[in-house]
């Protein structure tokens, strides 16, 4: 069977491109199957494997020495071009999938000599090597009928450069390519330095070549951002527009955009200016539209001008409705149109509803939310989206349960990935839960505009997710009902621990039975439940450490009252008045207390007896000897021996030097240690016992030094030496 007749040749220089030149190649494949094409590929002096990639896929490959032009290597893959047509690509650019083959072989079957010599192709820069994130469209020159004879000139940013009788360009806006080299340019790394650096020297080359060249001055601007003279290059362009040299109707578009922002964003006097220029020298173009007016609108928003922002915001919108109907079609040929996307016009109806918001336009806001594409959505859109659904709904009565269920259907659609998919969640159940925080909640409450809390905008997602589900449980107040609702709980990460929190102060039983927790899981509960410290310790001074409990209650009131010690504020602030004072004293003596009962309780029945003995008491973690020597201290002062009480907490302290604050503050305000004590039976009948024995050695006598150092002579000593009751001031004595 004959071979058809070449109508494609695909052109692609590349060196050292490892990294992306079998997904470029493996892409062009249904393309090649669609159309009849070549593949020439020309290797500039690879080293790094991607040449063995070539020769599995290229029809025609060759070698061609690099020599700082751009030009003179894709001249040299066009020298062995046979086709019709004349195609370039990058080595990191990557036909999409959606592309409309179709479409192409349309164009490329056109016989008739007097029509289109070049096409353009939709290149997308990205901002990520994942393809999923934000990013610009650009209208490419990449398609050239061969018949021309032309070829490449310019050693950078390398064209086509047609006689004007035979410059006749369309375009083909459903064949795109998504372009990801511009990522490294932008991620601060040494490869992107270098491209950069050797961009910025052969434009500068091309520069003083061609001084009046708008365009080369455009790609200058395009490129050296980070150049010194940036600004010389900006004001330099500007003039050039206003004095409308040679390509200012194409060119003068995009640099004044350009211009704007560098004013923008550098705060420069000429943004008025300059802002004012574009507008009245291209008043329809896109670059003013949607580029300046996106600035402009963004600058409102930052400096809360937000009827400003309705104005501005709503003026973008028209002007992408226009654009997406066709108008301005030259927009993107001449450069990127950074705002022409569907990722930035969804970022403007989502600022643009909350500026609605504070407008009172609540209607339109919530008209704006309802009309995005959740599944198009970024993570930081997300988050911006959650706030403006949460500012309607708690400022209005409008029915905003469609707007949720539909929010929560869309962010979880796999586009336009599945990894995508899951950043929105977990986006979502993070900006979700701050709705429920005690203080949030008080401070919608005390805003002139409440009609009800930000939380109940997710009732509608209940027995969808753990969201909704605890937004439900906090309307709930009986505990049966409660407790059903925690058993259903399956992701304890993503559940706002507010419901949990409303749960237990309502009474409702927890860990519940035959739904076991693993220790850590409980400890991180109660860190999360003690984020919100006023129910928190309502929670804790709740428990009853005197019932028997099974081997989930005790760890979990372990958790908690561990976590409240951890975040109790031990040391007294300066800015409480008496009765905060008076307050702060009983909760802290009534965390001690439970500390001391829970640790006992847990230590008794976890631990075998002789692990908590001084010697083996170090193979325990450091809050549980400290909680072990805690519980004996309490069980001293129940007694009524206050030395005791005291050498336990030291003992307690000595093993674990972080509780000093503990300590401190039990001795400075543990009621007993307030007033002189009255010594118990038990403890003059021992100091009587210790005199008798004192008093058949001599005071020198090694035994006697032995038997002050005795635990017994310590809880005694104040009686037989006649000293007064220690009464510790702080940790150590």
């Amino acid at each position: 069977m004959a071979k058809k007749p070449v109508v494609l040749s695909i052109g692609i220089i590349f060196r050292n491109d490892i990294r992306s030149i079998e997904h470029c190649l493996k892409n062009l494949t249904p393309l090649r199957d669609a159309i009849p094409c070549e593949l020439i590929m020309a290797d500039t002096g690879s080293d790094d494997g991607s040449r063995e990639i070539a020769e599995k896929y290229a029809d025609i490959l060759i070698d061609f020495p690099w020599i700082n032009d751009f030009s003179a290597a894709r001249n040299a893959v066009m020298d062995e071009a046979s086709g019709k047509w004349f195609l370039t690509v990058d080595t990191d650019e990557y036909l999409h999938a959606d592309s409309d083959f179709g479409q192409m072989a349309d164009f490329l079957n056109d016989e008739n000599p007097h029509g289109h010599t070049l096409a353009t192709v939709v290149v997308r820069n990205h901002e990520s090597y994942e393809l999923d994130g934000n990013y610009t469209d650009f209208m490419a020159i990449r398609l050239l009928r061969m018949s021309t004879g032309v070829r490449y000139q310019g050693s950078i940013h390398e064209q086509w450069c047609l006689p004007a009788d035979q410059f006749r360009l369309t375009s083909l806006p459903n064949i795109i390519f998504d372009h990801d080299g511009y990522v490294e340019l932008g991620a601060n790394t040494e490869k992107g330095a270098q491209k950069r650096a050797r961009n910025i020297k052969l434009l500068r080359e091309k520069l003083k070549q061609n001084p009046g060249s708008l365009l080369v001055r455009l790609q200058m601007i395009e490129s050296g951002g980070l150049e010194e003279d940036f600004l010389d290059q900006v004001r330099t362009g500007v003039k050039m527009v206003r004095k409308k040299v040679d390509g200012w109707m194409n060119f003068g578009p995009p640099i004044l955009r350009y211009a704007v922002y560098a004013a923008d964003a550098r705060k420069l006097p000429e943004l008025e200016k300059w802002v004012v220029l574009a507008q009245e020298m291209f008043p329809e173009s896109m670059y003013t539209r949607l580029d300046i007016e996106y600035a402009l609108f963004a600058r409102d928003w930052n400096e809360n001008n937000y009827a400003g922002c309705v104005e501005r915001g709503e003026r973008f919108l028209r002007a992408m409705e226009d654009y997406r109907a066709g108008k301005d079609p030259t927009a993107r040929v001449f450069s990127v149109l950074k705002m022409g996307n569907d990722i930035q016009a969804q970022g403007v109806k989502i600022v643009l509803s909350s500026a609605c918001c504070f407008e009172g336009k609540l209607e339109r806001a919530l008209e704006l939310l309802e009309g995005l594409d959740y599944s198009l959505l970024n993570g930081q859109q997300t988050m911006d989206m959650m706030k403006s659904a949460q500012e309607v709904h708690f400022r209005s009565e409008l029915d905003t349960a469609p707007l949720i269920r539909a929010i929560w259907e869309g962010i979880n659609t796999p586009k336009p990935s599945e990894k995508m998919a899951k950043h929105r969640a977990k986006i979502f159940h993070w900006i979700t839960g701050l709705s429920f925080l005690t203080q949030n909640q008080k401070l919608e409450r005390e805003n002139e505009a409440f009609c009800r809390n930000a939380y109940t905008l997710y009732f509608p997602l209940k027995g969808q997710c753990e969201v909704g589900n605890a937004a439900a449980m906090m309307a709930m107040e009986d505990c049966t009902e409660l407790e059903s609702a925690l058993r259903k709980v399956e992701d304890w990460d993503s559940f706002p621990i507010q419901a949990l929190a409303h749960s237990l102060e309502c009474g409702a039983g927890f860990p519940l039975p035959g739904v076991p927790l693993a220790i850590e899981d409980m400890e991180g509960l109660a860190k999360r439940l003690a984020q919100e410290k006023e129910s928190f310790y309502r929670i804790v001074e709740g428990l009853d450490c005197t019932k028997e409990l099974d081997w989930q209650e005790i760890t979990w009131n372990r958790g908690l009252v561990i976590a409240a010690v951890r975040v109790f504020n031990w040391k007294k602030s300066d800015g409480m008045d008496a009765d905060e004072a008076e307050r702060w004293k009983e909760q802290g003596l009534a965390l001690a207390n439970i500390f001391a009962r829970t640790e006992g309780m847990f230590i008794s029945r976890y631990y075998r007896p002789e692990t908590w003995e001084r010697e083996t008491i170090y193979v325990l973690p450091p809050m549980h000897r400290f909680g072990w020597y805690c519980a004996q201290a309490f069980e001293e002062l129940e007694n009524g021996s206050i030395q005791g009480y005291i050498h336990q907490l030291r003992t307690g302290l000595s093993l674990y030097q972080d509780a000093a604050e503990i300590v401190e503050f039990l001795t400075d305000y543990t009621p007993e240690l307030q007033e002189p004590a009255v010594p118990s039976a038990e403890l003059r009948d021992l100091a009587d016992r210790i005199r008798s024995i004192l008093s058949a050695y001599a005071p020198d006598d090694p035994a006697v030094t032995v038997l002050k150092q005795s635990e017994a002579y310590q809880k005694v000593a104040y009686l037989i030496e006649g000293t007064a009751v220690p009464v510790v001031g702080g940790a150590v004595q």
